[in-house]
């Protein structure tokens, strides 16, 4: 018979200690002593079943605590998400000039003369932008107020990125122009080609605004003002006299990541644990945006799964605890045997010695 090593306290119990039966196999054994040894080898046993099983109750315990906090991040991020499951913005083409209609009464228009195109928000407040690329500030005297001659982005106080790529037209002064708007949003887009060449193409709203706006260079960033005829560049408005604002500046490479769309990417709200969790489980996140910016409708996909993974965590962790509670009886009364038998075989000794005296 294997040696049996126990101790320790089990469900409250305290288990018996020093018995190594591998150092009386050669020994007569009474009735008593395999019977301790039958009882310990099973004490033995249990006491693994029993913190195993504890391990499981546990481990189940903190993979629904988890998942409420998953659940709770979705749920803020439903009531914050930007994106949508149906565009909300659209195009104009017979209008003149042709018109892209945004959210929140903020329109661009696309004149198709000049390499010109016009901000405007809900007030009729303006910033033109035309030629190579001068901007007209709408409540400033003059038809220019400043300009930029190099990739640069518009952002919207309602976190719309108006990226403006510029294209050199071979002109000895090396002057660039407006050529290519990517406007995002969450995951809108719509892309206008052609500006340059006062040709322009604007494509349909698309739901693929996340990738769209990680595509493309957001280049140097002039965020809106209290109007859209206000425009601050590197924190401070542009003002005062006519000037270049990226006279003397090299192409900047620059990602800018609105504060909205980085609390509505998943990618960054939930940990790497959290995420293991989902797969484990078997969760399914459906992203059509494929960078973690979820609609209204994939957070509730989300939510209900989560729900439902909860309600089978605990039904599963019911049975387990049933499972530990008869695990736990059964040790208990393995000992309880065993302890009897110790105090009949202790009084069967002193027995005996009160014989010999």
């Amino acid at each position: 018979m294997a040696g049996i090593q126990t101790g320790g306290n089990i469900g409250g119990v305290q288990q018996t200690q020093g018995l190594d039966a591998s150092k009386i196999h050669d020994k007569k054994l009474s009735i008593g002593d395999l019977s301790m040894l039958i009882f310990m080898e099973k004490s033995t046993l249990l006491d693994k079943e029993i913190r195993n099983q504890v391990g499981i109750v546990h481990k189940k315990n903190e993979q629904m605590k988890m998942l409420s906090d998953i659940q709770a991040k979705m749920m803020n991020q439903k009531t914050t998400t930007q994106a949508v499951s149906e565009n909300t913005w659209s195009v104009n083409h017979d209008k003149d000039p042709k018109e892209i209609a945004l959210d929140n009464g903020y329109k661009i228009q696309i004149h198709g003369e000049k390499e010109s195109w016009t901000i405007v928000d809900a007030n009729g407040n303006n910033t033109k932008i035309w030629g190579d690329p001068h901007v007209n500030e709408g409540d400033r005297k003059g038809s220019k107020q400043w300009d930029f001659q190099k990739d640069a982005t518009f952002v919207l106080d309602d976190g719309t990125k108006i990226t403006c790529k510029c294209k050199d037209k071979g002109r000895k002064d090396k002057n660039i122009f407006s050529d290519e708007l990517i406007i995002t949003k969450a995951n809108q887009s719509i892309h206008v080609t052609g500006i340059a060449d006062n040709n322009p193409q604007i494509d349909g709203p698309a739901l693929d605004g996340a990738a769209k706006d990680a595509a493309f260079n957001d280049g140097y960033l002039f965020k809106m003002g209290d109007q859209v005829d206000d425009w601050l560049f590197n924190g401070e408005e542009i003002t005062g006299d006519f000037k270049n604002v990226t006279e003397g500046k090299g192409e900047l490479i620059n990602e800018h990541a609105t504060a909205q769309s980085a609390n509505d990417n998943l990618n960054n709200s939930l940990s790497t644990e959290e995420r293991n969790l989902l797969n484990e489980l078997g969760i399914t996140v459906y992203d059509a945006s494929g960078v973690g910016i979820l609609t209204p409708e994939e957070i509730n996909n989300l939510s209900e799964q989560i729900k439902n993974a909860k309600e089978t965590l605990t039904s599963m962790s019911q049975l387990d605890m049933v499972k530990l509670q008869s695990l736990t009886g059964k040790y208990e009364q393995t000992n309880s045997l065993a302890s009897q038998i110790q105090k009949q075989a202790l009084n069967q000794a002193k027995e005996i010695i009160r014989n010999i005296a």
